[in-house]
């Protein structure tokens, strides 16, 4: 009989050999290759949350010492693809902006930062150290035997997440930092990860889609901060070009706009007790 945890496992091993079908090529990686790697550490990660807390002492840091590996990974991933994401956030406000004037100002300020410069921009490469972090974590899958059941992975290992992600969203409501709901972000996604794998069309509460309508806007929200940044850094750097006039008030007005909206939606998806959750 396959168990919850036989689930989550195949998952992980299939996840490393398409990674591996992808590093194991030559040659720099393409942006869908870029993408496909940091979609994949991010599942892995999440698999590690739900699961060390529930392992031995010895497996747990083994465990906890994949999920460094596996940022420091994504990190390496993360320059082109951070890039992109960033290009493409201006680029929807830019064809979004109700008015004109708005328009051509994002639209001025996109061409300017992130024009097509041929060379500049060095893309992430297939390096040995990158593959030898996957092949590791794709080992330490392969060994790892544990005899947790069905019940446990979902009340104590999603549970966990839940409270994590509840609490992580109260502080962020409170305060409106950006960096709260950076990490509010990443514990709603982990937990939508594992909910999608484990439950599927099994989750009685439906909270799959709202954990991934949240996920989607806290990702949104990060863009938006790390865009409203990149142009501030950029205004002083080019000596305040007439471009960028404007811009970050425009970012800001999103921004905020967005806030209001994760604020309604993380009540909705952790409105229940840690305690009803897991029942």
């Amino acid at each position: 009989m396959t168990t919850l945890f036989d689930t989550l496992r195949e998952d992980a091993l299939a996840r490393h050999a398409a990674c591996e079908r992808v590093l194991g090529k030559r040659g720099v990686l393409s942006s869908e290759d870029v993408h496909a790697l940091r979609v994949a550490t991010k599942h892995l990660r999440a698999s590690w949350a739900l699961l060390a807390p529930l392992l031995s002492e010895a497996e747990r840091s083994a465990a906890r010492g994949a999920q460094r590996e596996l940022a420091d990974a994504a990190r390496e991933l993360s320059g082109p693809r951070d890039r992109d994401a960033l290009a493409e956030t201006l680029a929807r406000l830019a064809a979004e902006a109700p008015k004109r004037r708005d328009r051509e100002r994002l639209a001025g300020a996109h061409a300017l930062l992130f024009g097509e410069r041929p060379g500049k921009h060095q893309r992430a490469s297939r390096t040995p150290a990158l593959r030898s972090a996957f092949q590791r974590d794709a080992e330490r899958w392969a060994a790892c035997t544990c005899a947790i059941s069905d019940e446990q992975l979902l009340r104590e290992g999603c549970g966990r997440l839940y409270r994590r992600a509840r609490r992580l969203a109260q502080r962020a409501r409170k305060t409106g930092d950006v960096e709260a709901w950076h990490r509010c972000r990443k514990q709603t996604k982990y937990l939508g990860y594992n909910l999608s794998l484990l439950l599927g069309d099994d989750d009685p509460r439906s909270m799959r889609s709202e954990l991934g309508a949240l996920g989607e806007q806290l990702g949104e929200l990060h863009d938006l901060s790390r865009l409203r940044a990149h142009v501030r850094r950029a205004r002083t750097e080019l000596g305040q070009p007439e471009a960028l006039r404007g811009v970050v008030r425009l970012v800001r007005r999103h921004e905020k706009a967005l806030a209001a909206a994760c604020k309604a939606g993380s009540r909705a998806s952790f409105g229940s007790s840690p305690k009803r959750f897991a029942h």
